[in-house]
């Protein structure tokens, strides 16, 4: 049973491309298992960032990037890897790093909107009015998708 439902799940991924709603929701479904983050907010997160485009890139003016449809900054390669880091083009991959970093954020602060603004803004002191910009951006986003958080 254990290779037939891989098979299946195997199958699911490779048929997916990013405009697929039974895709997205199966992939920000089980990023959300694999880091006890809620999928609503994974949602939300990715349509802000990216509008669900899992080959968005966005140049930052400090010289790094954002990529994927969760907008995963590049700052991340050394602690990812090239093999993930290369492998964030998969919208399910990039769903789970970027469940990731948010269940990091959640950790350090707690399940709050400091957790959420984290995600963008990174946990530096001199960084809390950008967090709280973005926790706002995404509380706002959550509202206009009809979603609880």
């Amino acid at each position: 049973m254990n290779k037939f439902v891989s098979f299946i799940v195997s199958i699911i991924i490779l048929l997916c491309t990013p405009t697929q709603g039974f895709c997205v929701d199966y992939c920000f479904q089980e990023a959300a298992l694999m880091y006890d983050v809620p999928p609503d907010l994974l949602v939300a997160i990715s349509s802000y960032e990216s509008r669900y485009n899992s080959l968005a890139i966005n140049w930052n003016k400090n010289g790094t990037y954002d990529f994927c449809h969760m907008q995963i900054n590049s700052s991340w390669y050394k602690t990812l890897g090239p093999d993930l880091w290369n492998s964030l083009d998969n919208p399910c991959q990039c769903s789970k790093v970027g469940a990731w970093i948010l269940a990091r954020c959640v950790h350090r602060y707690g399940y709050n909107w400091n957790a959420i603004g984290c995600y963008h803004a990174g946990s530096r002191v001199e960084k809390e009015a950008k967090r709280i910009n973005y926790a706002w951006n995404i509380y706002c986003k959550l509202r206009k998708l009809k979603m609880k958080l």
